[in-house]
């Protein structure tokens, strides 16, 4: 599961000896960048960053932790990176830390539409369908989830487009608005619910 995965990673990063030029580690300009996809059913650890869901809500999210593995699988993985940054601000470590982001999806769709091309043959079992993606940035991006059963949807292609921002992005931004941090990426024109 994914939270085995990322102790394993955590490890792997924070055994290393520092005999390695920092500056040359993934990311842009440096530092090395752990990206994850959960979905804003995850709750954020810290207790204080999400509004506190309505009781229905935390219900269903109860069922979903007893029922379905990969939701409980989801919640340990933003557990342990976030212990892991607690831990990392008591006391710092001697090698390098892992940076990483949490992302909470809302409800995945695709979101591609298809249209016949136009060949000029009248006959409809010809036709051929092709799949087009009309969404650049078509999303936005909040600090906490919305409702579980408000409807906000996101696009795969928006959340793929989403992570390569994150991997590619300059060090002083990722360092300043998204490491150690969980935030939800919902379609634009829709409202997060605080």
């Amino acid at each position: 599961f994914v939270s085995d995965a990322t102790k394993e990673l955590g490890a792997a990063i924070n055994s290393n000896d520092g005999s390695d030029d920092d500056d040359n580690k993934g990311g842009k300009d440096g530092g090395c960048r752990f990206i994850v996809m959960g979905s804003d059913g995850i709750t954020h650890p810290d207790g204080v960053t999400d509004s506190k869901r309505p009781c229905m809500e935390r219900f269903v999210l109860f069922l979903l932790r007893k029922l379905l593995p990969p939701h409980a699988d989801n919640e340990m993985t933003a557990a342990y990176l976030y212990q892991q940054q607690q831990q990392e601000q008591q006391e710092p470590p001697s090698s390098p830390s892992l940076d990483w982001c949490y992302i909470r999806p809302g409800d995945l769709i695709d979101d591609k539409q298809e249209k016949e091309d136009a060949d000029g043959d009248d006959n409809s079992d010809k036709k051929e369908k092709v799949v087009v993606n009309d969404n650049e940035e078509g999303y936005e991006v909040f600090d906490r989830p919305g409702s579980l059963f408000g409807g906000d949807n996101t696009t795969r292609y928006d959340v793929a487009a989403f992570m390569t921002t994150l991997a590619t992005m300059d060090q002083k931004i990722w360092k300043e608005r998204y490491n150690h941090k969980m935030p939800v990426i919902y379609q634009k024109n829709k409202k997060n619910n605080e």
